[in-house]
């Protein structure tokens, strides 16, 4: 007791300090960062606890809105798991996860959840899928030259192909992600960017297009192996559309694809 009350006082700053933190508005944050990157609006609550009624990112100078923001930091959890809860909702467009640094400098997401429609997609890429999108990860991990691990499940759900020549119903699919496992080969290259890190199993879940197969992915470049059947896979106009990724076979056509990132 002596020990405290000799200390009272740079105790008592500290307390002061630490309540003044906890109580600091939100709305410092919208300084944080980049207006020309993220936009946020209506803050509440506090820098530990809040929400923004309305949040939009910039990417390739187009707008893609998260809708309503909610945070929540829980400092207890630094040292031994991911401390700041994240969820933003729009509609049906959804995404929730948990968010920390380790040590090591890594980004680490755990516990994630995300859907969305694939109409956002085509705002960004040229692709021709209708649909809806979601996923739920363990965990996905980056590091300072990109991602470094993922496991969880990606689903495609009701899927149509959109294209001029008419809507063509495909099917729902899933794409199993996990660890890339390091070979014995591989060990003293763990650090390696072109080194696989995600590899995912392809699978049909229902419909007339059935794919199968294996996508993997490095921190520079990616690689895709799938197999198409189906009444959908031999349909002359839906086969000219993929044309240019699709090499036919006897029972549907093979794409086989490699890229950089």
């Amino acid at each position: 007791m002596e020990w405290l009350w000799h200390r009272r006082k740079p105790l008592a700053a500290l307390l002061l300090i630490t309540l003044l933190v906890v109580q600091m508005p939100a709305r410092p944050l919208q300084w944080l960062f980049p207006r020309d990157r993220l936009v946020l609006s209506g803050l509440t609550g506090t820098l530990w606890s809040g929400n923004a009624t309305r949040a939009w990112l910039v990417v390739d100078d187009q707008p893609l809105m998260l809708g309503r923001v909610d945070w929540q930091f829980r400092p207890w959890r630094l040292l031994w798991s991911e401390p700041l809860s994240v969820t933003t909702s729009w509609g049906d467009q959804v995404f929730q996860t948990d968010l920390g640094v380790r040590l090591t400098g890594r980004l680490v997401m755990s516990d994630a959840r995300i859907n969305f429609d694939t109409e956002v997609l085509r705002r960004f890429l040229p692709i021709y899928l209708g649909g809806s999108a979601g996923g739920r990860f363990e965990h996905v991990v980056w590091g300072p030259q990109g991602i470094e691990g993922a496991q969880g499940v990606i689903s495609l759900r009701d899927t149509v192909w959109t294209a001029r020549s008419g809507l063509i119903p495909l099917g729902s699919y899933r794409v199993d992600l996990r660890d890339a496992p390091i070979t014995n080969e591989q060990t003293a290259e763990t650090d390696s960017p072109d080194r696989e890190v995600i590899k995912g199993i392809v699978s049909t879940e229902e419909g007339s297009l059935q794919l199968d197969g294996i996508v993997s992915l490095s921190q520079v470049g990616y690689d895709v192996s799938l197999s198409a059947k189906g009444p959908v896979a031999k349909d002359e106009g839906f086969l000219r559309a993929v044309s240019v990724v699709a090499t036919p076979t006897a029972d549907g056509f093979d794409v086989v694809l490699q890229g950089a990132l």
